[in-house]
């Protein structure tokens, strides 16, 4: 979704005004089906990722270590980076610097950028 689009649906979605949706709030949306087509993309958008960085997590310990990155590096772009440029790419990932990648901070980072294979 678009910054616009998210704006637009808080504005529509957060009755009280407080910038957060509460759980009677988000039942009236999915109640209402005011943009529920919408919610429904998104919904399935973040269920994709998941599996992919389920995929990627070879040891099943909840991160994306830098060889599972490489290996997502070289999926996506199909060719051979320089280990310089693929830390880069994981330093840049990795938000926190804990040297490994966590669910949001793979969500943050590849939402707009599908992995192919």
């Amino acid at each position: 979704m678009s910054d616009k689009e998210i704006s637009k649906l808080m504005k529509d979605v957060d009755q009280n005004g407080d910038g957060k949706v509460d759980c009677n709030e988000f039942f009236h949306l999915i109640q209402s089906g005011k943009n529920r087509d919408v919610l429904h993309k998104e919904l399935i958008k973040r269920s994709g990722i998941r599996q992919t960085f389920k995929k990627y997590d070879a040891d099943g310990n909840g991160v994306i270590t830098r060889d599972e990155f490489r290996k997502i590096v070289s999926d996506k772009y199909q060719t051979k980076l320089m280990p310089d440029q693929i830390n880069a790419m994981m330093n840049k990932a990795d938000s926190d610097g804990s040297g490994k990648i966590d669910y949001e901070e793979f969500l943050k980072a590849f939402t707009y950028f599908p992995i192919s294979k």
